[in-house]
């Protein structure tokens, strides 16, 4: 049994706690979420560990995902999302190994993994239902970021560290 409180995620029918939120995660999502938030205006919704709703049995709790301000959060799917990402500190085997499968199968059209660890900034485009991300990219931490479907849109992995 889960604690009201405590964090988890549903993968495909199955109930995966999330590891407790410490410095090295917390201060790289925050900025991150602050600088998405003042870049896109009213037009996009910023969400940040809040239920996306990819299937019946799948439920990711990403630190962010942007999609159209006019789509309520529960109506959301993967087509739908501009952008996941994911700020990797402990959770490197299951944003890469498990996350972005799940993500590229139900469509989201572009996955960044920035990995505070190794300071590296992951980027993955051309999602398919059988065979993950068609493209991926591995940044250094000052190379810039643009997502495809928010060209307005640019940082670094080095902003947010």
């Amino acid at each position: 049994m889960l604690d009201d409180e405590e964090p988890f995620e549903l993968i495909e029918g199955e109930i995966v706690p999330m590891a407790p939120e410490l410095d090295p995660h917390f201060r790289p999502r925050a900025k991150l979420v602050r600088f998405f938030n003042r870049a896109l205006g009213d037009e996009y919704l910023v969400g940040s560990e809040g239920s996306l709703l990819l299937a019946d049995d799948v439920e990711l709790k990403p630190d962010l995902v942007v999609f159209p301000a006019t789509l309520k959060s529960h109506d959301v799917r993967g087509p739908d999302v501009l952008l996941v990402v994911e700020v990797c500190a402990t959770s490197r085997h299951r944003d890469f190994a498990v996350k972005a499968p799940i993500y590229a199968k139900y469509g989201v059209r572009e996955y960044w993994i920035l990995d505070v660890d190794r300071k590296v900034a992951v980027v993955f485009k051309e999602p398919s239902k059988r065979h993950g991300y068609g493209r991926f990219q591995e940044l250094s931490p000052e190379a810039p970021l643009t997502p495809e479907t928010l060209p307005q849109l640019t940082l670094r992995l080095s902003d947010i560290l």
